[in-house]
């Protein structure tokens, strides 16, 4: 009788039980976190930016280990700030989880060649970022990671923005010139590869340093990039749109002003769309769907954020129809405003932007 198929019993068996599983879950950490066997790891996700182990094993520096975020190589977003990615946690835990309570709780029958499978096909998921920063003096861990933290949060930002999926810390390590300690933090992908045409390579990491020297020195920017990370994280449709809302109006603030304060029409003069301009697709039957996202993005935001009364009947009829159908495509609707918002930072970084013109202009 297998461990999946046996119930749960009181008294001598279940002890026998739990030993067995600490001591499986022991060996299991000790493979998996050998440090050869992770120094290994880390090299093999390389790339051809030249950032080599040194920058993991520098001291003094902190570590904060992120899940959910993925990307292609190491990152060099500032001159001691680095993103580095890890071997995924893969779906072994959840999947192992589910059969034990499926078979020990509610006696549903196992299949191993299956569970099996079910592991194998999520070898990727669950992707590990390390995000280093370097510091240039050595404290003790406290200080050190409360001087890196602001750092580390705005390399947490950019890549929550490149990877489209929000980078969850659950990990420091802080690595002093004498002693090093680590704490876990209690938990609270899209695999999109890049974003646009010539994001390969150096223009690619020229990019996210440029965000995150903009991050740095615009509270604006760094708002904005704030709003949006917490955007990712919402998965309720409208509220998910109105916080992307709310991300384009803090990167048009400069525009406002020409607009007599007027949300949507600064907006759409950030993003360049005329007022009337819509968006088209098309339903799974055929039928054509025509809206004008700003509008609805923008009433959904003040009825949400204000309190404004979001009355259909003052739209338009193909604005009643799309917002119809929208309603019942969450995945589309979820994501209405979420590819303006990343282009849109990444203008910004390049000085771009619409929204860096002076009030006057």
């Amino acid at each position: 009788m297998t461990g999946l198929e046996t119930q749960f019993t009181h008294g001598e068996l279940t002890n026998r039980r739990s030993r067995r599983r600490r001591a499986a879950l022991l060996a299991s950490a000790q493979s998996t976190c050998a440090p050869s066997q992770l120094n290994s790891n880390v090299r093999a996700t390389g790339g051809s930016l030249g950032i080599g182990t040194a920058h993991l094993e520098h001291r003094p520096a902190v570590h904060m280990l992120c899940r959910g975020a993925f990307i292609q190589e190491r990152l060099h977003i500032s001159s001691t700030l680095f993103a580095i990615p890890l071997n995924p946690l893969g779906f072994q835990s959840e999947a192992v989880l589910t059969a034990r309570y499926a078979a020990e709780l509610v006696a549903a029958p196992v299949d191993q060649h299956a569970l099996t499978n079910l592991i194998d096909q999520g070898t990727d998921a669950n992707p590990l970022v390390a995000l280093v920063a370097l510091c240039p003096v050595d404290a003790p861990a406290q200080l050190l990671e409360e001087s890196a933290l602001p750092a580390l949060e705005r390399a947490r930002a950019i890549v929550s923005w490149s990877a489209g999926e929000l980078a969850v810390p659950f990990a420091f390590i802080v690595a002093g010139l004498t002693d090093s300690s680590f704490r876990m933090l209690p938990p609270s992908s899209r695999r999109r590869r890049r974003l646009g045409f010539g994001n390969t390579g150096h223009d690619y990491v020229a990019q996210l340093t440029r965000m995150h020297d903009a991050a740095e020195r615009d509270e604006h920017f760094a708002f904005a990039l704030s709003l949006f990370r917490e955007a990712l994280r919402e998965e309720h449709a409208e509220f998910r749109i109105a916080r992307f809302f709310s991300c384009l109006e803090a990167l048009a603030y400069r525009l406002k002003v020409r607009h007599s304060g007027r949300s949507r029409d600064a907006v759409r003069d950030l993003l360049g769309i005329a007022v009337g301009a819509t968006s088209r697709t098309q339903a799974e039957d055929g039928t054509p769907i025509e809206f004008d996202r700003i509008e609805l993005g923008g009433r959904i935001r003040d009825k949400l954020f204000h309190g404004v009364p979001f009355d259909g009947s003052s739209l338009t009829r193909e604005a009643r129809v799309a917002y119809a159908w929208l309603q019942t495509q969450p995945q589309h609707f979820r994501d209405l405003l979420l590819s303006d918002c990343e282009l849109e930072f990444a203008r910004w970084a390049n000085g771009a932007s619409r929204g860096l013109l002076d009030e006057s202009e």
